[in-house]
């Protein structure tokens, strides 16, 4: 009995979580993530990856990540004009 009361809880606040702000602001930053990485692969030849740290529903960090540069002669300065251009077109 205990095991499926606590099976229903679960699955109520499951049903919950997609009307909570925390949930929609993750959804957007993945799709700003998303947007931006498209951008930048566009610009580079490149896709990076890119992680983000929230606190208190605050974007305070952005990372960009590449496995492998296509492009071997880009500076690291066009890089960073490339990457912040897009994460701030995508925000």
């Amino acid at each position: 009995m205990k095991l499926l009361a606590s099976t229903i809880l679960y699955f109520i606040m499951l049903l919950a979580l997609p009307g909570c702000q925390v949930i929609e602001t993750f959804q957007e930053f993945i799709k700003q993530s998303e947007a931006a990485s498209t951008a930048i692969e566009n610009q580079i030849g490149s896709r990076p990856l890119i992680g983000w740290n929230m606190e208190n529903g605050r974007l305070t960090e952005v990372n960009v990540y590449f496995d492998n540069l296509v492009d071997k002669d880009i500076t690291v300065a066009q890089i960073e004009q490339v990457v912040n251009t897009a994460i701030r077109e995508a925000s």
